[in-house]
């Protein structure tokens, strides 16, 4: 059988590929980042309606910058988020990033951002920031309940999810936060102001998890592919004739 091959000339080839894409897919495991969940009320605001969090922004990072999706899946109906605050490493000039939306669910007007290097955003008189996303007040702009947007974030070389984990400067009401963000209502009610909670770390795949991913993944592809296990399928078609020759003959 010219195209059989010795078993261990197989398992040596599907060792090194199953290698090969383990090592590619322990690289881009780097995907990792952070997540803020908007769930305390600054000092002397009044309670939010909304359920916990209120809002969500997460932080993952790609190849080629940094993906930010904004939830208000915590959003009640009667409420809708008008400003959100975020810092940047200060090693970093916030005046370079850029922002491109790639996706959104809702019917909300995309937010103006405004980009400082000296944090020179106050939120409400309680902390200075790097970054500050203006959503519409307008009916039919609002960001509500539901709605989401992702950017990628780019401009910088090496840009990480980390560096949007820095605490802003404090001037105001409850020292330092990572985020703030103002929550609005319907009928004119005041609204109040709530922080984002200490970023929480999203983790990368596990090792273990990813290797046997690799190798599953090598195992189906070689099965398709011709010859790979010693015969190619005009072999095997040939081999079930020859089966029923044999048998007619018996016959």
């Amino acid at each position: 059988m010219k195209n059989a091959r010795p078993l261990a000339g197989k398992v040596a080839i599907i060792a090194s590929l199953t290698i090969s894409v383990f090592l590619s897919l322990s690289v881009s495991s780097n995907a990792s980042g952070i997540l803020y969940q908007f769930n305390a009320p600054v000092s002397n605001s009044a309670n939010h309606g909304a359920s916990i969090p209120a809002l969500t922004a997460d932080f993952q990072n790609a190849n080629h910058g940094v993906f930010l999706t904004i939830s208000g899946s915590g959003l009640t109906a009667n409420e809708f988020a008008s400003d959100i605050y975020f810092n940047l490493n200060p090693a970093l000039d916030a005046a370079s990033l850029v922002f491109s939306p790639t996706a959104s669910t809702g019917t909300f007007a995309a937010p103006t951002i405004q980009q400082s290097p000296s944090q020179s955003f106050n939120a409400n008189g309680n902390g200075k920031y790097n970054l500050e996303f203006n959503f519409g007040t307008a009916d039919g702009k609002k960001f509500t309940s539901g709605d989401s947007i992702t950017y990628l974030i780019s401009g910088i070389t090496g840009l990480n999810a980390a560096d949007f984990a820095f605490l802003c400067l404090p001037a105001g009401k409850t020292g330092s936060c990572y985020t703030e963000a103002h929550i609005d209502c319907h009928g004119n009610c005041g609204g109040t102001w709530i922080y984002g909670s200490t970023p929480t770390p999203v983790p990368e795949p596990a090792p273990v998890a990813l290797f046997f991913l690799a190798f599953f993944l090598f195992v189906a592809k070689m099965r398709r592919v011709r010859g790979f296990w010693g015969s190619s399928p005009a072999m095997a078609a040939q081999k079930r004739k020859t089966a029923v020759f044999e048998e007619n003959r018996r016959i």
